[in-house]
Formats: C-alpha cells, sequence, structure tokens
C-alpha cells in the first residue's frame, strides 16, 4: 500500500549508490555493513542490468589518513565477501593525476579506488514491485493507510483509501509490515501514540553542472565534521551529496 505513487519519496532522491555501507565502518557497525555489502551481491545476482560497476576514489590528505582508509576498505571488502577482480587498488604521485587530472593533488596527494555500483533508484523500486506481482502480490499506490485492523491484541490489517475513494477499504493480513520510510511514526501513531518518534537525518544533494566540477571519476571525500560526501558525475551533471 503506497500512499503516493511508487518510489516518489526518499526511494527516489538517493546517491543513486548500490554501496555496502562502507561509512558505517568508522562507529563499528560490522553486522550492519556486512549486511548491506552482501545485499549489494544479492542485487547484482538477481538485476545485474540495474548494477552498474564505477570504481569509486576514495581521496586522502595525508599518509596517515590513507594508511586508516587502507585499512577500512579491507575490512569493507572482507565483511562484504568482494570477489578478487573488483578488490581496491592504491593510486597516489602521477598514477594519481592521470585518474583524475583535475585534482589539487596537494590538497589530496593519495586515493583508492574501490568498487561501488550505480543504479537508477526509481527502476529498482519498480522492479522490485513488479517481481511481487509476478509472484502473486498486490500493489496499490495511492492508496494511504489511514488506520490499523486489531484482532486479539494484535495488528491484522491496514484499512485505506484507494485513489480517493469515499469509502475506505478494509485489507487484513497475517503480517503488516511498517516501511514507511520518514513517516513511520504515524503509521506506528495508529497503534501506540505515546511511541516515541523516529530521530530522522537529512540527507542533501547539490545538482552542479559538469563544466563547474569537471571531474571523471566518483569521488568520496571526507568533511571537517566527518560526514562522508560523495560527487558523482552523470551525463552533464555532477550531484554532490551525503
Amino acid at each position: 500500500m503506497e500512499a503516493k505513487d511508487f518510489a516518489s519519496g526518499t526511494s527516489s532522491r538517493s546517491t543513486k549508490l548500490i554501496h555496502g555501507g562502507i561509512r558505517y565502518l568508522q562507529n563499528g557497525e560490522w553486522a550492519l555493513v556486512r549486511e548491506g555489502a552482501r545485499e549489494r551481491q544479492r542485487v547484482l545476482k538477481l538485476a545485474p542490468h540495474l548494477a552498474e560497476p564505477i570504481d569509486l576514489l576514495l581521496l586522502a590528505p595525508n599518509w596517515y589518513t590513507f594508511l586508516k582508509y587502507w585499512i577500512g576498505v579491507r575490512l569493507y571488502e572482507f565483511l562484504g565477501q568482494v570477489r578478487r577482480d573488483d578488490r581496491h587498488r592504491l593510486v597516489w604521485g602521477k598514477a594519481l593525476e592521470a585518474v583524475e587530472p583535475s585534482l589539487d593533488r596537494n590538497r589530496y596527494p593519495y586515493g583508492i579506488l574501490y568498487r561501488e555500483y550505480l543504479t537508477d533508484d526509481a527502476r529498482l523500486v519498480l522492479a522490485n514491485v513488479r517481481a511481487g506481482c509476478a509472484l502473486g502480490g498486490v500493489a496499490l499506490n495511492y492508496s494511504p493507510v489511514e488506520g490499523l485492523l486489531e484482532d486479539a491484541g494484535r495488528v491484522a490489517g491496514v484499512r485505506i483509501r484507494h485513489r480517493g475513494s469515499e469509502n475506505s477499504i478494509a485489507v487484513k493480513a497475517a503480517c503488516v509490515v511498517n516501511a514507511a520510510g520518514p513517516w513511520v511514526p504515524d503509521v506506528l501513531a495508529m497503534d501506540e501514540p505515546a511511541l516515541k518518534s523516529l530521530v530522522l537525518s537529512k540527507g542533501v544533494h547539490v545538482v552542479l553542472a559538469r563544466s563547474d566540477l569537471m571531474i571523471n571519476q566518483c569521488c568520496l571525500l571526507v568533511a571537517d565534521d566527518g560526514r562522508p560526501v560523495f560527487a558523482i558525475p552523470a551525463d552533464e551533471i555532477v550531484y554532490v551529496g551525503t
């Protein structure tokens, strides 16, 4: 049951990367990294047409940071069971200049190229919807949930309003999954109004003309506050975001 159209929210406004969650290594979230990397392998197997391999350039400002990143990438590849052919390579000096000629190598003298995958996030959502329907499921868009059905103290379905119809529709289910993204608290409040709401994080993407940021590679650097920042070229634009 989708409140608006499929992939109309966060699912079509991502960084377009199918990545294994390398950013979570710095917080020691090993299980999350392993799960993300293995889910990525699953996408590669099931939908290779929606996973374009790219080399992402991780930039380091000094030798110590370079060594720290190298250890992190090695651990990332181990947890994600990355194939030998897809493993990283180290670049500096002339090799780094050849990879990214416009880079200020005084500021970022070292780099690590490691494998990630680009996708069309909205198409990936639609592929999941179509696969579910092919297996006997039913997917309804413009069908917001207005209430929960209960049976013996447990959630046993939802009440929806399909495409603005006058009357709501009761849909019973053995299992109800709340996958409403940032609207998860709104659905939870239908059952437990006193539950604490989620603490949301905002991802921001800035779109630049390719002529304003002339890079060849997808690049990743870490901002002063510790957050990773991606710069990803796509046709005539480059989008930059966290």
